[in-house]
């Protein structure tokens, strides 16, 4: 079904893993008016941003990257190389792997940065049961577009992204 294998990451990659023992990410409520595309919860959307303990963008001395996105029924947790935001990977409440992303980065033909994410979504055994190329609006950070998807999901969860 994906292209390579699975799982894309491990949990070593994910950038929450990376603070130091006894530290917490600072959380912040985001509540978003405009419904993303995929996104198939109720309005306004609620969702809480995991940013490291040293606080928000443009608050220290280096623009500060969201760790997370913490919906109520699943967290997204992101995967940077440097600053570059490569991936993400979801959890469950129970803390399962229940889907994960890799991105691939592209100018488009109108001169924006082109952002495609490849999506695998796991049951609860940890076989994959979709597999689908979204597009990403790289300055709304949503998802508007599902290429080449094979299986059925159970739901989405890479409906919205950090902006870039």
């Amino acid at each position: 079904m994906p292209s390579g294998s699975t799982p894309f990451w491990k949990p070593s990659d994910l950038e929450i893993s990376k603070l130091k023992e006894g530290q917490s990410a600072y959380q912040y409520i985001v509540t978003a008016e405009e419904k993303p595309p995929y996104c198939k919860g109720p309005m306004p959307l609620e969702y809480k941003v995991g940013y490291p303990p040293w606080g928000l963008p443009g608050y220290a001395f280096q623009s500060e990257i969201p760790l997370y996105f913490k919906f109520s029924e699943f967290t997204v947790y992101f995967v940077y190389d440097g600053p570059i935001l490569i991936g993400a990977g979801a959890t469950d409440s129970d803390g399962n792997v229940v889907a994960e992303a890799r991105l691939r980065y592209s100018p488009s033909e109108d001169r924006t940065q082109g952002i495609e994410a490849e999506e695998v979504h796991y049951d609860t055994g940890g076989r994959a049961i979709f597999h689908c190329t979204s597009t990403i609006d790289s300055s709304s950070g949503h998802k508007v577009n599902e290429n080449h998807s094979e299986g059925k999901k159970r739901r989405d969860y890479f409906f919205i992204w950090p902006h870039q």
